[in-house]
C-alpha cells in the first residue's frame, strides 16, 4: 500500500521506473538470434548447371539459404545447429505441374508423402478434385498434413 507521505510515493515511483528500465535493458541487450542450421558434407547440386560440389556447406537462417559452397570456403557460424549430410545429396526442390488428387484422405496422404520423399516440394493439381479432397488439401496447406506446397487449378 502506498504511503500518504509524498516522499514515500516518489521513492516507490522511482523504484518502479528503475526496475522497468532494468527489465527493458535486459530485453534489448540480448536480442534473439535467428536460428541457423548448417547442412554439412552433402553433394550439392545447385540447379544452375554448374558441377556438383562434393563436400558442401549450406547455411540456412530463418528458413532461407544464406550461403552455400565447398566446406573449405564457407565459415560455419558459431552456435548453429549442425546437420551431417555426408553421403546425401542436396538439390533444389522439384515441382510437379501435372497432378490429379482424386482419392480419399489415406491415398492423398500417401501421395503427399511419396512426393516429398522424391524431392517434390511444390505441386499443382489440374482439377477434378472433390469437395472432400479440397478439404484435405486445405488442411495440408495449413500445415496440418505433411505435403508439398500445393496449388489448385480449380479451388
Amino acid at each position: 500500500m502506498l504511503s500518504s507521505h509524498p516522499i514515500e510515493n516518489k521513492r516507490y515511483f522511482w523504484l518502479v521506473v528503475v526496475s522497468l528500465l532494468f527489465v527493458a535493458c535486459e530485453i534489448c541487450a540480448a536480442p534473439a538470434q535467428p536460428q541457423t542450421i548448417d547442412i554439412l558434407g552433402a553433394k550439392l547440386i545447385d540447379g544452375t548447371g554448374a558441377p556438383p560440389i562434393e563436400d558442401s556447406v549450406v547455411i540456412v537462417r530463418e528458413n532461407r539459404i544464406v550461403s552455400v559452397g565447398p566446406r573449405g570456403d564457407i565459415e560455419v557460424p558459431a552456435g548453429s545447429r549442425l546437420f551431417d549430410a555426408s553421403g546425401k545429396v542436396v538439390m533444389p526442390g522439384l515441382v510437379d505441374l501435372h497432378c490429379h488428387y482424386g482419392a480419399g484422405r489415406e491415398v492423398l496422404e500417401r501421395r503427399f508423402a511419396l512426393q516429398l520423399a522424391f524431392g517434390v516440394t511444390t505441386a499443382r493439381s489440374l482439377g477434378g478434385d472433390s469437395a472432400e479432397n479440397m478439404a484435405i488439401i486445405t488442411q495440408a496447406k495449413a500445415g496440418k498434413i505433411s505435403a508439398p506446397r500445393l496449388y489448385m487449378a480449380g479451388g
